[in-house]
């Protein structure tokens, strides 16, 4: 397929859609994981968030699971598809993450055929014309981050843009800057996976059950009670002055904020929600710092290790202890 331009290199992403056709989802039951890579993703820690559950969730004894830092909701789709609650709340503050959470869940067949063209048309390009495919959709994606649309086609557009720039860029990091607009660079990958049908379809599924919220954490905070579990996976408390890496969102999530959010813990605690917490370990860098002890009085806390993978320089990767602090 010969591509000239740069417009024809981005006019996938804003095709008509075929409402006529849509895309027919597999037979065989598969199992949801994230469709997006996000930084800070509980995927390698899911055995350990298991571990410590409380005994009331996997008793099937909770009647609500809330997530308000969603990301790529590695923890919720593992919760949603194991576990018995009657009411699944997902929230975040990222306008286009909620939106394509929503989109997946109500017009998965349109954002799977729009990917399908991208991936068609990405596979069959020369490196340097992968690079302009990239950097013509990004600058496409941006071009109307400030609107807001109920319209399908829209919507769709954005959704299949977001994954296609996450599947295509460098790290497959979402990263925006002061004005809010995407701007991780291009990563050069033979074939990505950036139409993975079944598992669009899993989580479809998966999200039809849930309530998707675009809002401040606080804001769906209020509205759960003592019969709920609570999973906050907020930006991390930086270990250094050089290590905050926040900008998921316009909004960085300060000292302010962390404080903010460990108010609505400790007055969910005094209504017996079951709270779990994931942050970064101070003890890390400084052996003495008791920030979580002195924040999360009478909570448990836990050391477990992690993989740091955000870090642009290959060799400051590695293992590093994170937190995992709860109520019960």
């Amino acid at each position: 397929m010969d591509i000239q331009t740069e417009t024809e290199l981005i006019s996938v992403g804003q095709q008509e859609l075929d409402f006529a056709t849509p895309y027919a989802p597999p037979a065989v039951q598969v199992l949801a994981r994230p469709f997006l890579k996000w930084v800070g993703g509980k995927t390698q820690l899911l055995p350990h968030i298991d571990a410590n559950a409380p005994a009331q969730l996997k008793a099937g004894e909770m009647k609500t699971y809330l997530e308000p830092f969603l990301g790529g909701g590695s923890v919720f789709f593992h919760i949603a598809q194991r576990y018995l609650v009657d009411r699944l709340i997902i929230s975040d503050n990222n306008q286009d993450l909620i939106w394509a959470y929503k989109t997946v869940r109500n017009n998965v067949n349109y954002v799977v055929d729009a990917l399908a063209d991208f991936q068609e048309i990405f596979w069959a390009l020369s490196t340097e014309d992968r690079s302009k495919m990239y950097y013509a959709t990004r600058d496409a994606f941006n071009a109307k981050r400030a609107e807001a649309s109920e319209d399908v086609a829209f919507r769709v557009e954005r959704t299949a843009q977001l994954i296609f720039l996450n599947k295509t860029c460098f790290n497959g990091l979402y990263r925006v800057n002061a004005s809010g607009g995407f701007n991780v660079a291009f990563g050069r990958y033979d074939k990505p996976p950036i139409c993975d049908a079944d598992n669009l379809e899993a989580c479809s599924k998966v999200l039809s059950k849930a309530e998707i919220r675009l809002c401040d954490f606080g804001d769906v905070l209020q509205s759960v009670g003592g019969d709920s579990f609570i999973y906050l996976d907020p930006p991390y408390r930086p270990l250094s002055v050089t290590a905050n890496f926040t900008s998921y969102s316009p909004t960085n999530f300060d000292a302010i904020e962390q404080q903010r959010l460990a108010a609505h813990c400790l007055e969910l605690d005094k209504r017996q929600s079951r709270l779990m917490i994931s942050n970064s370990d101070p003890k890390n860098n400084n052996p003495d710092d008791r920030y979580f002890e002195d924040t999360y009085p009478h909570f448990r806390i836990t050391t477990l290790s992690a993989n740091r993978m955000v870090n642009c320089k290959t060799d400051r990767r590695g293992k590093i202890s994170e937190l995992l602090i709860t109520n019960y």
